[in-house]
């Protein structure tokens, strides 16, 4: 079988505005999106190869391979409720590749779930484009973001980033290539943009939010917010998210207390939350010190990163 290694790096938002909502329920965003360098790794096997003809036969592989210096316990989805297994299917949907085709995905997952940092998006990128490169395909980035704007409204983003940041995959020269953009649409229409320098603290609370929970929240207070500017460094899915998670709210001015970053925001619909610092060397002193202060939290579960941006 031939197989490449990828690294699936996860996204802040550095602002992000709600400025509609589709009959479908799929809300419009306007959100500029960045690749922090903190990565899992995905190596995809493939046998067989891409075709104009014969059914789509597909067998998934996932193994768990938890980093063993995470604070935090992941429960994988297997089988088609993984979304790596729905982005290995939807490629081979597109595609075509002959019967028999067989792919196998091992994950050594860093990035925590349900926590604002495309954690499950990223992996799925990545999976798509290690296929592009195996099954040798001449596409582009647009084509792959429309495949993945069904799969979950970050895809298209680490699409882009994940392209930029691995650049033996081939994508890095593609247009749409970067870490750092402003999404707009559902997520699939996207700027690439300079991106900002700095780095940032993340603290996720022990919870895990529901995405679609807080934007049904966001609805019935009947806000939008068109927020872009990365300078803003501001959510405006934050105040709904605090409300209904006192803890959000409680992290946020405990880190604003701790430290003295330019900027403390929520990333996504959290409950990750970020301490911005224009300076790397200040963030990673400032992680020192938030580690300790949330060392109990940690032990239970709480995870504490310093990241820079990419």
């Amino acid at each position: 079988m031939a197989g490449v290694s990828v690294k699936a790096f996860a996204k802040i938002n550095l602002s992000l505005g709600v400025t509609g909502r589709l009959e479908n329920g799929y809300h419009l965003i306007r959100s500029v999106m960045q690749a922090i360098d903190i990565h899992d790794d995905i190596t995809v096997e493939t046998k067989g190869k891409a075709g104009l003809y014969g059914g789509t036969s597909i067998k998934i592989q996932v193994e768990d391979e938890i980093d063993k210096d995470s604070d935090v316990s992941f429960d994988i989805p297997e089988g088609e409720n993984n979304i790596m297994y729905r982005a290995a299917a939807a490629m081979a949907d597109y595609f075509c590749p002959v019967t028999g085709n067989r792919v196998n995905l091992r994950l050594v997952k860093r990035i925590p779930m349900a926590a604002g940092l495309a954690g499950g998006s990223t992996d799925a990128a990545a999976v798509m484009l290690a296929l592009a490169r195996l099954w040798a395909v001449d596409v582009k980035l647009a084509t792959l973001v429309d495949i993945g704007k069904s799969i979950g409204a970050d895809v298209p983003f680490c699409l882009a980033a994940n392209a930029k940041l691995n650049p033996t995959l081939g994508f890095a020269g593609d247009i749409l290539a970067s870490s750092c953009a402003l999404a707009e649409g559902i997520g699939e229409t996207l700027t690439p943009r300079a991106g900002t320098d700095g780095a940032v603290v993340l603290v996720k609370p022990d919870i895990a939010v529901s995405t679609p929970y807080i934007y049904g929240l966001f609805d019935k207070n009947g806000q939008t917010d068109g927020i872009a500017s990365p300078e803003d460094m501001v959510n405006a899915l934050e105040p709904v998210t605090v409300g209904a998670y006192p803890l959000v709210g409680d992290t946020i001015e405990r880190l604003k207390g701790l430290v003295s970053p330019e900027r403390v925001f929520m990333s996504g619909s959290g409950p990750t939350v970020l301490a911005y610092f224009a300076e790397r060397a200040a963030a990673e002193s400032a992680a020192v010190r938030i580690k300790q202060a949330f060392k109990d939290e940690a032990d239970g579960g709480c995870y504490v990163r310093f990241a820079g941006l990419m």
